[in-house]
């Protein structure tokens, strides 16, 4: 499921639940000007990566929240997805973030401080935590 996506320039990727509160964020902000959007995983194998080149056409830059750790490297998603974007000879900005860790909940302001970041290029190769102080 990808919303809003089409010309967004920041994009947020996740799988589960916290789609619905990302996607009300992202109607907030889009009624205030804000080319962004969501896409959501709904299958991670065989991880759909054709589509998900597809849709992340014309995104500037892109936060992969997961709710996983890979100890020693960077979580899954996240690890496809530069990957692909590497071998397809795309250069976009890729934040890894980890959230909801021991069942913390993510909150909408949360998830507008993502695109936030995005939008003023904080993004670096170290993998971000929400929740956890």
């Amino acid at each position: 499921m990808s919303f809003l996506i089409e010309d967004a320039e920041e994009v947020i990727i996740l799988a589960g639940s916290t789609a619905g509160t990302t996607k009300d964020v992202v109607d907030r902000m889009r009624q205030a000007g804000k080319k962004v959007g969501l896409l959501k995983i709904s299958l991670f194998r065989p991880f759909p990566l054709r589509e998900i080149l597809s849709a992340l056409k014309n995104a500037k830059s892109i936060a992969v929240m997961e709710r996983a750790i890979s100890s020693g490297t960077y979580p899954p998603i996240y690890n496809d997805i530069v990957n692909g974007l590497y071998q397809s000879g795309e250069t976009k900005k890729v934040q890894s973030i980890i959230y909801s860790l021991g069942g913390r909940d993510i909150f909408s302001k949360d998830i507008e401080k993502v695109f936030e970041d995005l939008g003023a290029g904080k993004i670096s190769k170290e993998i971000k935590y929400i929740g956890i102080k």
